[in-house]
């Protein structure tokens, strides 16, 4: 399980898991993200209803490009979790 968060630091996460993935391939992957909200506020979203998609698939489509490159060559299963913090 791999937590990112969408900084600079998600690179070096990334970067070090690929040299991990190599010396003790993984059977599965999950990388998770939690969000403190996933709502865009109502004044936007009815203002430009087509404006873009979901902001949680928005967050998902960019962490499986970023992790993309590590999956290449191989076969191990990977997933991308987003959630909504309770809190």
């Amino acid at each position: 399980m791999v937590g990112l968060d969408l900084t600079e630091m998600d690179d070096h996460i990334i970067e070090y898991l690929g040299i991990l993935k190599d010396a003790l391939p993984p059977k599965r992957i999950f990388f998770v993200h939690i969000a403190r909200e996933l709502e865009l506020p109502n004044e936007i979203t009815d203002k430009y209803p087509d404006l873009i998609a979901p902001l949680d698939e928005n967050i998902s489509d960019d962490i499986y490009f970023k992790v993309a490159h590590l999956f290449q060559d191989n076969d191990i299963d990977h997933e991308v979790i987003v959630q909504e913090s309770a809190h």
